[in-house]
């Protein structure tokens, strides 16, 4: 069987009239390529252009079958290669390359290659072909991108860029996270000059931005971690690999700074969760497009917090007699909980307290009903939002101690918890609720009745 070179990702489609995206194995296939992918973690940059683009791909990464096929392409197919020198490091780059959709031509229906697991997800939004293409770039891969860069002599010249840049603002939904973890984006144009010194470089981005209603502006500055514009020299003039030299420093550069910012952050994910999350953003995305996708909520999709979670929080809390004992146990144990809930082996290690807020902190306000908690055995209230400050608290100071650098695993954790408030538990039974793990019925009943 000949070897395939298809590189087809993702495509929105039509057919029988139904709107569709289109995600084939590709980008599983190139994690096959990567030795360790449970540790390597990727970047994705994002290209954007035509012949240009073509060129810069050969020339910055060494894709050599790059314009294989090319003239076989569905308008707004999305393609996807690795860099092969980068392969075996701790950062493998992935490339993901497009035309900008000319929606002027006829849209044909897309027919996915028989050599590849294609996937397809009807898209339940009605706005129409145009805006679904879009909201590939600004719903589905923005969230994972380190860098969008734009050749801009490809598309018409930096007004179509800017003319794009608005039309992806308007379809995009307000993002939660941190603005220094955005993606930049990047612009390569071609100049009439030879001497590009840095403040050149600046008037021509002020120049950029002028193109932009001022709203646009605001909202372009605010979803983005930085913008720049990049002169390359004129073709001819100097070698291949010294023309494209700046743009792929200021790519790299760009890159660096978000995934630093990310990895601070801790969304700086696995080539294995990477892949894992994408397909799950690519479903989300045909579902509702709405609606920025939830990283966390998304890696939990085949293993939800347990609905009755807060029922056997509340058995165990009917035991606590006192706002001492509850800070002091109940709270260190109810964290320990949460982390043998959420970190189990191989798990993505989120912040604490991003994890604390997307997926418990409703929980824990269901666990303490009123505002006030108030104890049998003593004259002591705490406030709900202080219990739940109490619980957060000891969440991220066992990740903070324990967890984060792999001194020990959630389970370890929760066992050492056990074992330090063994005194604590004589007076506690239950039959409803595992009074090991807190997040279950018990399975046995040992002769202690524990």
């Amino acid at each position: 069987m000949n070897r395939c070179h298809h590189t087809q990702w993702l495509h929105c489609s039509t057919q029988g009239g139904e709107p569709a995206l289109l995600e084939s194995d590709r980008l599983r296939r190139l994690i096959r390529h990567i030795p360790h992918p449970d540790t390597q973690r990727p970047s994705l940059i994002v290209l954007i252009g035509n012949t240009g683009k073509l060129r810069a791909l050969r020339a910055l990464f060494g894709l050599r079958r790059v314009r294989r096929c090319t003239t076989k392409r569905q308008v707004g197919e999305i393609h996807l290669h690795l860099d092969p020198s980068s392969a075996f490091t701790g950062r493998p780059i992935l490339l993901a390359e497009s035309n900008l959709p000319r929606h002027n031509l006829e849209r044909t229906s897309s027919t996915p290659e028989t050599c590849h697991e294609t996937t397809r997800y009807p898209i339940k939004r009605v706005d129409g072909d145009a805006q679904a293409e879009t909201g590939i770039y600004t719903n589905l891969l923005f969230p994972f991108t380190d860098v969008f860069c734009f050749f801009a002599t490809d598309v018409g010249g930096l007004e179509q860029v800017a003319h794009q840049l608005a039309t992806w603002l308007r379809a995009s939904p307000l993002s939660s996270i941190s603005k220094s973890t955005l993606p930049s984006i990047v612009i390569a144009i071609d100049s009439i000059t030879i001497q590009i010194e840095d403040e050149d470089e600046d008037k021509v981005r002020r120049a950029f931005l002028c193109m932009l209603p001022e709203e646009m502006t605001r909202r372009l500055l605010a979803r983005v971690s930085a913008i720049d514009i990049i002169p390359l020299f004129p073709d001819g003039t100097m070698s291949t690999d010294a023309r494209y030299r700046r743009l792929k420093e200021r790519l790299m550069e760009r890159s660096d700074q978000v995934r630093r910012n990310r990895q601070n952050t801790q969304i700086l994910f696995s080539a294995t969760h990477l892949a894992a999350l994408l397909r799950h953003a690519s479903a989300h995305f045909a579902e509702c497009t709405n609606r920025p996708f939830d990283v966390i909520k998304a890696s939990r999709l085949h293993n939800p917090v347990p609905p009755d979670l807060h029922e056997h929080l509340s058995n165990f809390l009917q035991y606590i007699k006192s706002s001492d004992r509850l800070i002091k146990f109940a709270a260190p144990m109810i964290a320990s909980t949460i982390l043998l809930d959420n970190y189990p082996p191989g798990a993505h290690a989120f912040a604490p307290t991003a994890i604390f807020k997307a997926l418990y902190q409703e929980l824990m306000h269901r666990v303490s009903e009123g505002r006030v908690i108030a104890f049998d055995d003593s004259n002591d209230v705490l406030l709900r939002s202080g219990f739940t400050a109490v619980i957060e608290n000891s969440i991220n100071h066992f990740f903070r101690d324990s967890y984060a650098d792999n001194a020990q695993s959630a389970v370890d954790i929760h066992k050492s918890n056990l074992a330090a408030f063994r005194e604590q538990w004589h007076d506690i039974h239950s039959t409803n609720t595992c009074l090991c793990c807190l997040r279950r019925r018990p399975q046995y009943c040992l002769p202690c009745r524990h």
